[in-house]
């Protein structure tokens, strides 16, 4: 490959614009277009709460899971102590899971990849003002990434870079012939893209509500499957929320947010009269396994696939973009096992 290669990246999402990012500080050379049918404000990525925690993301290995969010996090850390702070959206704080006496649970297996990690017994619930309901689970150092606020900071620390191209991509072999390599990064567009059974939707429905008062994240299951969370945004608190697999559906349900209300209300009384600011629904683009791979199919060009993220994108994009980047500047390095 040349030393000005000319790469395409499909897709505009969160990890289309990390691996940009990522082309920027190791290939400056290059000649970049991320082409993608929706940018910053129009896609899943932008709707997302934000906060880094591993979470849905099928079978993938925990090694790779772990190195690529680490990664992730070094990054989001080094943002929060640099310049950028006050324009990027990034804040540190703690989550807390919480779990019934009735919840099966263990410890997860990016704990020591963490800020911070501490399990949490009855005594130190009962003297955070927690309901008895619940008696165990942990707590953890992260960090929370307000979506709006970076996409729109990634989009301005790549203008001079990229050259940005909106429309509809509905065959690689339309673009792979244009480029060098192309680095695909459609997330639940692949499964249309790839013919790629393995994708599939995850629905996500969220509220942002003003609840000023809220100043870390919490996690718990209010009765059954049914997941409950807070997260602190810049200007808003991220609720939800569902998680229905399979379901395609972007309409918001009344029915979702009533239960979602009432479920957070349990944790914080107060947020049943909190003014909503936004209801939004979301697919996360998961897959059983992520796929970070070279495409050995693809002749005399460089096709690697970067998708099936699932509720993890901003988890896992920058530490994904980076080997994807790795890919490019030594060919043979294989950084998973072919999916």
């Amino acid at each position: 490959m040349t030393s000005s290669p000319r790469i395409a990246i499909i897709g505009a999402g969160v990890v289309g614009l990390s691996a940009a990012y990522q082309l920027k500080e190791s290939l400056p050379s290059a000649q970049v277009t991320i082409i993608a049918n929706e940018f910053v404000f129009q896609t899943t990525s932008c709707g997302s709460g934000g906060l880094w925690e591993p979470y849905q993301i099928g079978n993938t290995s925990p090694e790779n899971i772990n190195r690529w969010s680490k990664e992730s996090l070094r990054h989001f850390l080094q943002l929060y102590h640099s310049i950028h702070a006050n324009t990027c959206g990034v804040q540190q704080m703690t989550a807390y899971q919480l779990f019934r006496e009735d919840e099966e649970w263990e410890a997860p297996s990016w704990k020591d990849v963490a800020i911070s990690y501490a399990l949490l017994d009855p005594a130190q619930l009962g003297a955070m003002g927690l309901s008895t309901e619940f008696t165990g689970g942990y707590a953890f150092g992260t960090v929370v990434v307000d979506q709006k606020m970076y996409l729109t900071w990634m989009m301005k620390q790549l203008e001079t870079y990229v050259k940005f191209e909106q429309r509809h991509v509905s065959s690689l072999k339309d673009v792979i012939c244009e480029y060098d390599c192309v680095l695909n990064c459609t997330g639940l567009g692949s499964g249309l893209l790839m013919d790629d059974p393995a994708v599939f939707p995850i629905r996500g429905q969220v509220l942002r509500v003003e609840a000023p008062w809220i100043k870390s994240a919490y996690f718990f299951n209010v009765s059954g499957d049914s997941p409950s969370y807070l997260i602190p945004n810049i200007g808003s608190v991220v609720v939800g929320g569902t998680a229905q697999r399979g379901n395609a559906s972007t309409t918001v349900s009344r029915k979702d947010t009533q239960r979602i209300i009432e479920g957070v209300s349990k944790l914080f009384p107060a947020l049943k009269h909190a003014k909503v600011l936004q209801e939004w629904v979301g697919l996360r683009p998961a897959r059983e396994i992520v796929r970070l791979e070279r495409d050995e199919g693809v002749k005399d060009k460089l096709l690697i696939h970067n998708y099936g993220h699932g509720g993890s994108g901003v988890t896992l994009a920058m530490g994904c973009a980076k080997e994807m980047v790795e890919m490019i500047l030594i060919p043979n390095l294989k950084v998973a096992s072919k999916l």
